[in-house]
């Protein structure tokens, strides 16, 4: 696995931001976003303060950006597999497609649907289809293209 670098841990900040600013919504508990220095990425809820967590790993971040270390991550399937984005693999597709399949998990524990070996199931992947079929998806990609410019970091 690559070694996280201050860039990938920057595209990080900036996917935590446009998670924030694109699909959370103030009425759903609060949302920490952070980057975390491992390749875990994943989504957590703590019971006792109530609050949704979702951690990028900068070293999940490293690895997307090269079709070798790339390939083994699901998000690499789900793209293709399912059509999102039209089936395009680059780094800011899988980027942004790491967002919104942490989301997902996010609502799919809010709706009460996630089991302990089931995470991956239907109504996961109902939330993802919709997050990508009614554009939420794309809001996510070009929020994220915009910010990486502006912050003159490159994908």
């Amino acid at each position: 696995m690559m070694k996280p670098t201050s860039h990938s841990r920057q595209l990080g900040e900036l996917m935590c931001s446009v998670t924030e600013q694109v699909l959370w919504s103030p009425a759903l508990n609060p949302l920490v976003c952070r980057v975390g220095s491992g390749q875990a990425t994943y989504h957590r809820f703590d019971y006792q303060s109530r609050q949704h967590q979702i951690t990028y790993g900068a070293r999940m971040i490293a690895a997307k950006h090269r079709p070798e270390t790339a390939s083994g991550w699901l998000s690499v399937r789900e793209i293709q597999q399912r059509g999102y984005f039209n089936g395009q693999l680059s780094p800011l597709n899988l980027l942004a497609h790491t967002c919104c399949h942490e989301f997902a998990h996010l609502l799919q524990h809010s709706a009460g649907q996630r089991y302990r070996g089931s995470v991956h199931n239907r109504h996961f992947y109902r939330i993802l289809d919709e997050l990508h079929s009614v554009g939420q998806a794309e809001e996510v990609r070009c929020a994220l293209r915009d910010q990486v410019r502006n912050q003159g970091l490159e994908l």
